[in-house]
């Protein structure tokens, strides 16, 4: 049975014969085929060409040969290959037909693959061409020739690869063909092509050696990348990465990179020269171990912040250097990601700030003492004011107690009373001190003593202000010696061993006092009260220590502060007369102390040249005899009870007295009797006209004027009240009457 169709029509169509092949193939028996018109079956685009084949055959051509497609039962065509003879004598045409519809379909497939190659080649960007091994160009595309910098195909396939290296690459041709032909394949090769017009053109090259099936090379074929402005990016990179490499290497600023567990991954020259150490040893390690151990508990957070925050500016991180030493550092930072936002690394930039921050310290410091230096000086006049008023009122109330006493009878009850008056006026004299003392300007007698045996000295002083603590004295082995004025020392380790005792409070402990010598360096030197400069060196040391309760930061801030406890409510100076009193012998406070721990105080003096000290007595004895002769004496005061104290001693004592009460009153007074007046006593501080304006005036009445001054500062506090006046002879307030009448006795006896 044929699988061909063959059939037998007449000239003008009609069917004849047609052999089950047909149905076969499209699925139509033959009497549905005779009953339907004709060409009904035959594709609208082959009924011209059938009709043109059959009308050759009928006007006696010689067989024919032609293709058209038949619709099949299911609606899709099938191709057909006719072989046609016309018998003339039966006027019939004889057919054979081969199903060609797969090599049909085979041949639009590879007509449309050669349009989609041809296109392809056509329109691709890259150059394509194909050469033989003696240099023939066989193809090449239109990339390839305006690459080449060609006018057309023609022109660039009239060269010959083998003459001349027409395209100068950056190896030669008979290298290309080695290599191409013992690998079949080259990949990615890189090279410089010269151009028709002489200019360069860099390319990347993909070719591959097609061989016949002896195994014989054919041609070549391949793909050709203009990678001249990648070339030109990738050279102004690596200029750019040259200029950054210079400046990152020069740049004055340390620079880091951290991978994301924190190792170290770069560092420039000005990093490893900020923190002495070699970039070698350095990289790979973890930068957490190069922090200060403060700055390791923070640096974790910090690193997190910034992987979150993508950057940190202003940093302060502290970093241990190679030699051991803490640098202050401060860092800029920022994270770099991937294109998908993925961490990659940290930049860093580092600016070593230790200088600076020690400027800052040394600039707060400054700032400290001066605050300190102004608040001092406020109170310094608070207290020095207070201080003169008191003096003034003590004046009056201990001399008219001390008259009291002198006009009482010894059996009279009033005596004990007066008694009192006098003690408490003594103990408010004593608080003024203090509060002069404080402002570092009270009058100090100074004479060398040896602080062990001051010690010794001292011990029943203060076993009565040490409550329920065991007191132990541990002085020098050696003589100390120091220059001080005795009682106020006293009086500032009274308050010391006192303050002592209110810190252990009415719980068992130890108070020790320690003197001695000790070398004191800058950092001991450090934190020291009063906050000024001193030299370092060996220096005379007494130690008070207790076991108490000691002191956080806040209560050591503020306690040199008149009247601050915080026990219960402030009651005196305390420990400010203490710093007082160190301050006007050119010593220094160092406090250690923290809670639970107990205190230390350590006072600093110079030491001094040992030497015996001949110490006057100062007491003045009771009123001796009058004056053979009633001498006057003009009294110049602005306070009303000082100027009757004077009249009613002085009185006493057998002197005319006149009072004034200011300068000008003064000034009168004295023009009117200057003959008889023998002493003017001359009160320093006075509304209206001071005592040395008033000074001056008498001197120009009288210039032999013979003055004594009175007043409740003394020289060391006022020195410019007392400029000019120094020469004069003084006694400072308050007095007792016995102490005026011999100071006044004095003065006229050196002036008679």
């Amino acid at each position: 049975m044929s699988e061909d169709v063959i059939c037998i029509v007449r000239p003008d169509g009609d069917l004849v014969v047609l052999n089950p092949a047909f149905e076969r193939i499209f699925g139509w028996t033959l009497q549905e085929v005779q009953v339907m018109p004709r060409f009904h079956l035959l594709h609208p685009d082959d009924v011209a060409t059938t009709l043109e084949a059959m009308q050759r055959l009928a006007e006696g051509a010689s067989p024919s040969i032609f293709e058209n497609r038949y619709r099949c039962r299911d609606g899709s065509y099938r191709w057909l290959s006719w072989n046609t003879v016309f018998d003339r004598e039966r006027g019939l045409v004889f057919a054979i037909a081969h199903d060609v519809t797969l090599r049909k379909r085979n041949e639009e497939d590879l007509r449309k693959s050669e349009e989609r190659y041809r296109a392809l080649f056509e329109d691709a960007i890259l150059g394509i061409y194909r050469t033989t091994p003696d240099g023939r160009i066989l193809s090449a595309n239109t990339a390839l020739v305006e690459m080449l910098g060609y006018e057309n195909v023609e022109s660039l396939k009239a060269i010959n690869l083998e003459v001349l290296d027409y395209f100068a690459p950056s190896y030669s041709r008979t290298q290309f063909k080695e290599k191409i032909e013992r690998e079949d394949v080259i990949r990615g090769e890189e090279g410089a092509w010269k151009r028709k017009d002489g200019s360069i053109v860099y390319v990347r090259e993909n070719a591959r050696c097609i061989r016949g099936a002896d195994g014989r090379v054919r041609y070549y074929e391949g793909s050709v990348e203009d990678i001249s402005d990648r070339k030109r990016a990738e050279a102004a990179l690596r200029e750019s990465e040259a200029n950054f490499r210079r400046i990152y290497e020069w740049l004055p600023l340390g620079y880091q990179s951290l991978d994301g567990d924190g190792r170290l991954l770069d560092v420039n020259d000005a990093w490893c020269r900020a923190l002495g150490y070699r970039r070698e040893d350095v990289i790979g390690r973890s930068f957490e171990n190069l922090l200060d151990a403060s700055a390791r508990l923070s640096f974790a957070d910090c690193f997190a912040r910034l992987k979150e925050a993508g950057s940190l500016f202003g940093v302060a991180i502290d970093l241990v250097s190679g030699q051991g030493e803490t640098r202050h550092m401060q860092f800029n930072a920022r994270v770099e990601h991937d294109a998908e936002g993925r961490f990659i690394r940290t930049h860093c930039t580092m600016h070593d700030v230790t200088e600076q921050a020690r400027l800052d310290q040394e600039r707060r410091q400054v700032e400290t003492r001066l605050q300190q230096a102004q608040k001092l000086e406020s109170l310094s006049v608070l207290a020095g004011g207070v201080a003169h008023d008191f003096n003034n009122l003590l004046t009056g109330i201990i001399g008219y107690a001390s008259l009291m006493l002198v006009d009482l009878p010894l059996r009279s009850p009033l005596r004990h009373q007066a008694e009192q008056i006098l003690a408490a006026s003594r103990r408010a004299a004593g608080l003024a001190g203090q509060m002069l003392a404080f402002s570092g300007r009270g009058k100090f007698v100074l004479q060398s003593i040896d602080l062990s045996v001051l010690t010794e000295n001292l011990q029943e002083l203060v076993a009565a202000a040490v409550g329920h603590a065991r007191l132990e004295f541990r002085p020098a082995s050696e003589p100390v010696w120091i220059e001080v004025d005795l009682d106020q020392l006293h009086q500032a380790l009274l308050n010391l061993v006192a303050n002592a005792a209110e810190a252990i409070g009415k719980e068992e402990g130890r108070i020790i006092v320690r003197t001695g010598k000790m070398a004191a360096d800058r950092e001991f030197l450090k934190e020291v009260y009063p906050d000024e400069p001193l030299p370092e060196g060996e220096y005379a040391f007494i130690e008070v220590e207790d076991s108490g309760c000691g002191m956080n930061e806040a209560t050591k801030a503020r306690v040199f502060d008149p009247f601050f406890s915080t026990k219960f409510s402030g009651r005196g100076l305390g420990l400010a007369a203490v710093l007082g009193i160190v301050r006007g012998h050119n010593g220094r406070i160092k406090i250690r102390t923290a809670p639970g721990q107990g205190t230390t105080f350590t006072l600093l003096f110079p030491q001094a040249r040992p030497y015996k000290s001949n110490e006057a007595a100062d007491r003045i004895g009771d009123v001796k005899g009058a004056p053979a002769r009633r001498q006057t004496i003009l009294v110049i005061d602005d306070e009303e009870i000082v100027r009757e104290l004077a009249n009613s001693v002085l009185g006493r004592a057998g002197y005319r007295v006149i009072l004034a009460k200011d300068g000008h009153e003064g000034l009168e007074a004295f023009s009117a009797a200057r003959t008889e007046i023998d002493l003017v006593f001359l009160d320093l501080t006075m509304p209206r006209l001071s005592g040395g304006q008033a000074y001056k005036q008498l001197r120009l009445l009288k210039p032999e004027v013979r003055v004594a001054l009175t007043s409740g500062y003394n020289r060391d506090e006022r020195p410019r009240a007392f400029e000019g006046l120094t020469h004069l002879p003084f006694i400072k307030k308050p007095y007792r009457p016995d102490e005026l009448t011999e100071f006044i006795r004095r003065q006229l006896e050196k002036n008679s």
